[in-house]
């Protein structure tokens, strides 16, 4: 038997230059691609599903002479380097000839267990082994499996410095077999009677078959079902470990938590029984070990608090009957607001984000039935880790059906939002005015004012003062006929020409020079009726201050407040407290205590002339489906 490499002639064919397609796709993400389509490969294989499987990747030095026909590759790779004159061709094949030419050779091998290893190394067609080894751009994996483009199998390709890997397996059927690939490119054979496709095999020279054995060159023995790779001339990153361990923890939680798979790296061991440790030790250790981590890291930890807090909403439903999706729901401080969207495999896929702005929540949402893996598995690209439409042989369908499952996911975020959002949240430079134990007085109405008569009365407030807000559990009988008009613009209602197109305001003032009948605003200055000039529009300063969220079901909000001063052309500005910044809200209703509409633009209400001592009562409805936390400012001409 004649064994060693062999580069077949492309027959005036096609000629393969260095940007090689699928290696290209992994090249923005080595180690963390590399990580991600090994374990999904070892996980469509998996032979007992009562069992974990389990991956190991192993660096080693390997003596040069350990590695079959390494001289010949050798040779190659200059042959490739005279037949291109090309600068990225260049330095690809310089840095490998000087690779093949040291003592020793860094060699990753990554080694998969309970699974049903690489089954038809002994077909010339439509076997896991000819997808893997042979094909390009072929798989036939189906239903909850991850690949389904067959380019995942370029990943190691990308990881080598001289694009070799050898494939060793042992199948479930007893079969060994053991090939080498060579990826590199077109160039003249040794006498030059043809040019060769670029593509060149270890194994059987007669017909580029496989050898009937298993191979290693590190001391390592098989005794069991499964498949190894060897990565040669690994590009071996100082934070290589950490890179790897990262990507496992990142793409694969699901997985480990419901113990479909356990990965050793190195000395590092994640599974279900080490991941808390693991997420406890990198979450302390976000800085020290790597950039990326102060984003991934978080993010995932958030994932893992969703899966495994006893607090956490589970929603199970028959979606679209595509079959049964799984929603894990948590609300809590600080949480980033994404979803997680993942493969029955436990796979990620992709972070779901712009949901809600203001709802600290995380989720994760796994697709549980083959069907509705199958549906938006199609609309998957290469990476596996976006849906694009496009990509779907149904587009309208996909469209549709990708649409409804973003508005379910929402849904289901602002219902437990709005059933869990705190009672009452302290403000920020009137929470030290304002007692905790709050009495609350019910009139006649059984409408709570909730404002404390004994509240401390104080001097001056930032600029925005952020409110406690709490839900209002007595809603008045009388919430019903909350009635007031708006144009179709909903921005101002049809009774007042209140901060028509015509106004304006910039820094907190009111611009123009005919605001009302007898009054005259001059680059934001106050003219009474005998031309005097007056005061700018300032802060006024509420003694007490509270805001309710009045009616849950329709979203309007009851902003109740006693002024420590008497003022006029009074207006209210709100905005929605975000978790960077604050940003405007959209109104739709403002009334007054009477019921009386009351004038309002976009997040500006004006309520006219208020008085020192007196209790004031706003009720408010604005344009979204969100509990929002608030802030208010209240500016007028003091007097």
């Amino acid at each position: 038997m004649n064994l060693g490499w062999n580069f077949p002639s492309n027959n005036n064919g096609t000629i393969l230059g260095i940007g090689e397609a699928g290696i290209e796709t992994f090249k923005g993400n080595l180690l963390g691609s590399l990580a991600r389509e090994i374990c999904q490969n070892s996980l469509d294989a998996c032979l007992d599903h009562s069992k974990p499987v389990r991956v190991e990747f192993s660096l080693n030095s390997v003596k040069k002479e350990k590695i079959p026909d390494i001289d010949y590759l050798h040779k190659v790779l200059n042959l490739c380097k005279s037949y291109w004159d090309n600068s990225k061709t260049n330095i690809f094949c310089d840095r490998a000839i000087e690779i093949c030419s040291r003592d020793f050779i860094d060699v990753m091998r990554i080694s998969d267990y309970n699974t049903t290893g690489l089954t038809g190394s002994d077909k010339v067609k439509e076997s896991t082994w000819q997808d893997l080894v042979k094909s390009s751009g072929v798989s036939n994996k189906s239903g909850k499996a991850g690949g389904s483009f067959g380019i995942g199998k370029s990943a190691p390709f990308a990881c080598s410095e001289l694009r070799t890997v050898f494939y060793s397996t042992f199948d479930k059927n007893s079969l060994k077999a053991y090939q080498g690939v060579s990826k590199l490119v077109s160039f003249e054979n040794f006498d030059k009677s043809y040019i060769t496709q670029g593509t060149g095999y270890y194994g059987k020279i007669s017909d580029n078959s496989a050898v009937n054995d298993l191979f290693s060159i590190d001391e390592y023995v098989r005794n069991e079902f499964g498949t190894d790779l060897y990565i040669l001339g690994f590009i071996k990153e100082n934070n290589w470990i950490e890179e790897i361990t990262k990507s496992i923890i990142e793409n694969y939680l699901i997985s480990i938590l419901e113990n479909h798979l356990e990965v050793i790296i190195h000395d590092i061991v994640i599974s279900k029984e080490k991941i808390h440790s693991l997420m406890e030790n990198y979450k302390e250790k976000i800085h020290s070990l790597m950039e990326n981590y102060k984003e991934k890291i978080p993010l995932t930890y958030n994932y893992y608090q969703v899966l495994t807090d006893s607090e956490s909403r589970c929603i199970k439903k028959d979606f679209q009957n595509l079959g049964e999706l799984e929603l894990k729901l948590l609300i809590k401080k600080d949480f980033r607001r994404k979803v997680l969207i993942a493969r029955d495999n436990g796979m990620k896929i992709f972070d779901k984000a712009n949901i809600s702005s203001s709802i600290p929540f995380s989720g994760v949402c796994i697709l549980r039935a083959q069907s509705i893996n199958e549906f938006f598995r199609e609309m998957e690209n290469p990476q596996h880790n976006n849906w694009e439409e496009d990509r779907h042989s149904n587009k309208t369908e996909a469209k549709k059906r990708k649409k409804e499952l973003f508005s379910f996911i929402k849904e289901e975020i602002l219902k437990i939002g709005n059933e869990t959002i705190s009672d009452e949240m302290d403000a920020i430079g009137i929470g030290e005015f304002i007692p905790d134990n709050i009495e609350t007085k019910t009139d006649n109405n059984s409408e709570s004012e909730n404002i404390n008569d004994n509240i401390k009365s104080y001097t001056s407030l930032e600029k925005h003062t952020e409110l406690k807000i709490e839900k209002n559990k007595n809603l008045s009988d009388n919430k019903e006929n909350f009635t007031s008009e708006t144009d179709e613009s909903g921005e101002i209602s049809d009774n007042s020409d209140f901060l028509s197109p015509n106004y304006y305001y910039e820094d907190g003032i009111i611009k123009n020079k005919n605001f009302f009948d007898n009054e005259n605003f001059i680059e934001g200055d106050y003219l009474d009726e005998n031309m005097k000039l007056k005061k700018n529009f300032e802060n006024v300063t509420p003694l007490k201050l509270r805001l309710f969220l009045y009616d849950m079901e329709n979203n309007i909000y009851k902003l109740s407040f006693t002024s420590v001063e008497t003022t006029k052309n009074t207006y209210i500005k709100i905005s929605a407290s975000g978790e960077q910044n604050n940003t405007h809200v959209i109104l739709e209703k403002a009334e007054n205590e009477k019921k009386e509409p009351l004038k309002f633009r976009k997040n500006s209400i004006f309520i006219g002339d208020i008085t020192k001592g007196n209790k004031y009562h706003i009720f408010y409805k604005i344009k979204s489906n969100e509990i929002y936390s608030m802030e208010v400012a209240i500016y007028g001409h003091k007097i």
